[in-house]
């Protein structure tokens, strides 16, 4: 019972932003995502004249991280509404899950979406309650609760956003109660097609400071970050009014 309970509570962790599992501090992300196993991933160092790795991107503003060297193929799936995942698995507790998907609208679109956690209970799989505790110019803390089927998991992150960068970023609030050990992730955006769609990546390592078995974390990180990917697409697509980051 106590197991099926612990795998309950960590599949409905994923549907929102707890999308893998971690050991220690060491194992946190990056702030930009790499690009999948199958896709080159852009040297730093290049020149932003080999950055668009997708048919008509733009060149990114100065101020963005390279576009992923994403394949022909890896990109034609995620363009058609394919979210490509991937989770890498350590003992343990540890863990990294990853995903890209195009939302076809433009970056302002998705970037209000993300940077307004207060109607997430409305949309996101397994949200009940969403209660945002303060907001800055820079970013806000969300109260969240999660249906975990028979327990109510509870916690609060604190979400960090650079306008110029497209980065979202956010990390467990511990000054708070809070039923998980860790939790940190990241969005970050980049404008293809000539800026009419948005290449989304996403990362996110959770400690839920209890054991379960690697390939049923590694199969409910997969999971989690689709549903959570494809909810946001969605809810971007779908709205009507894109604002501008602040």
């Amino acid at each position: 019972m106590i197991g099926m309970m612990l795998n309950a509570i960590f599949a409905a962790l994923l549907a929102l932003s707890s999308v893998a599992v971690r050991a220690d501090q060491t194992a946190a992300p990056a702030p930009t995502a790499a690009a999948p196993a199958t896709a080159k991933t852009a040297a730093p160092e290049k020149s932003s004249a080999t950055l668009p790795a997708a048919p008509g991107a733009p060149l990114p503003d100065s101020a963005l991280p390279p576009l992923p060297q994403l394949d022909r193929i890896v990109y034609a799936k995620i363009h058609s509404g394919i979210v490509i995942s991937e989770a890498t698995d350590s003992e343990g507790h540890g863990g990294i899950a990853r995903g890209w998907a195009v939302c076809h609208c433009t970056v302002d679109a998705v970037w209000a979406v993300l940077t307004n956690h207060a109607p997430f209970a409305t949309f996101m799989p397994r949200v009940t309650g969403m209660e945002i505790s303060r907001r800055t110019e820079h970013g806000e803390r969300g109260l969240q609760s999660i249906d975990a089927s028979i327990k109510t998991v509870k916690y609060a992150l604190d979400y960090s956003w650079d306008p110029a960068k497209r980065l979202i970023e956010f990390h467990l609030a511990k000054d708070v109660p809070h039923d998980l050990n860790e939790v940190d992730g990241s969005w970050q955006l980049w404008p293809i097609d000539h800026g009419a769609a948005t290449l989304l990546a996403y990362q996110s390592a959770v400690d839920t400071g209890a054991q379960i078995p690697g390939f049923i974390r590694s199969y409910l990180a997969d999971r989690g970050v689709k549903d959570t990917m494809e909810a946001i697409r969605k809810r971007a697509e779908a709205n009507p009014v894109s604002r501008s980051p602040p």
